[in-house]
C-alpha cells in the first residue's frame, strides 16, 4: 500500500559528497510532489540502510536550512543501521574514513547542517533497526542517537535485532526486514 521512490544520488568518486550528495536526496523528495506522481505527501517516510540511514535522518531536518527548504516535508524516518554520529563515526574509522571523504574534511560543529546527532531533536518520530552483530556500522552508532534524541524530547527508539549483522536488516526474508515492515504498518 505504499508509493515507493528509490533515491539514487552522486556518490564519492562519482561527483558526490558534501553538498552534491545532499542536493540529490532533496531533489528526489521532491518528486514526490511532481503532477506526474499524483501523491499524496501528508505522509512521507524516508528509509534508509547504513549510509542511506544517515541521508534519511538527514532529510527530516533539510527544511531547517536554507539551501533546501520549501520541499515536501519527511514525516517520519526509519534508520536500518544507519551512520547517525559522523564525527563520532570518523572517529571510530568507520568505512576506513569514509565520513571525511564525503565531507571533504574531518566533521566538527560546522557539519551541523548534514550531522544527524548535531540535528537533535527532531521533529518527526525516527526508528533506528539495527543489528547487535554489525561489524560495519555499530549499534553504539543508533543507540547514542536515541539516548541524545530521546533526552532532547524526540520521539525514536531503537530496534535490536538480535545477533543481525549489518546486512541482515536489508534482506527481505528475515525477522528485521519484517520489524521494518511492522513499523510501517504502524505509520500507514
Amino acid at each position: 500500500g505504499w508509493a515507493a521512490l528509490n533515491l539514487e544520488y552522486r556518490r564519492v568518486g562519482n561527483g558526490g559528497g558534501a553538498p552534491t550528495t545532499f542536493d540529490d536526496v532533496a531533489a528526489g523528495i521532491d518528486l514526490l510532489a511532481g503532477p506526474e506522481l499524483d501523491l499524496d505527501t501528508t505522509t512521507v517516510v524516508t528509509l534508509g540502510h547504513s549510509a542511506g540511514g544517515h541521508l534519511a535522518a538527514w532529510a527530516a531536518s533539510r527544511g531547517r536550512f536554507p539551501q533546501w527548504q520549501g520541499g515536501v516535508d519527511v514525516t517520519h524516518v526509519i534508520s536500518q543501521a544507519g551512520v547517525l554520529d559522523l564525527v563520532a563515526a570518523d572517529a571510530d574509522g568507520l568505512g576506513g574514513g569514509a565520513v571525511a571523504g564525503f565531507l571533504g574534511h574531518t566533521p566538527g560543529p560546522a557539519d551541523a547542517p548534514l550531522d544527524p546527532m548535531q540535528q537533535v531533536p527532531l521533529d518527526q518520530p525516527l526508528w533506528c533497526v539495527h543489528g547487535t552483530d554489525d561489524g560495519n556500522v555499530p549499534i553504539s552508532q543508533s543507540e547514542r542517537y536515541v539516548a541524545a534524541a530521546t533526552a532532547a524530547g524526540a520521539s525514536a527508539e531503537l530496534v535490536t535485532i538480535e545477533g543481525g549483522d549489518h546486512f541482515t536488516l536489508i534482506d527481505a526474508d528475515s525477522e528485521a526486514w519484517a520489524q521494518t515492515l511492522g513499523i510501517l504498518d504502524t505509520i500507514g
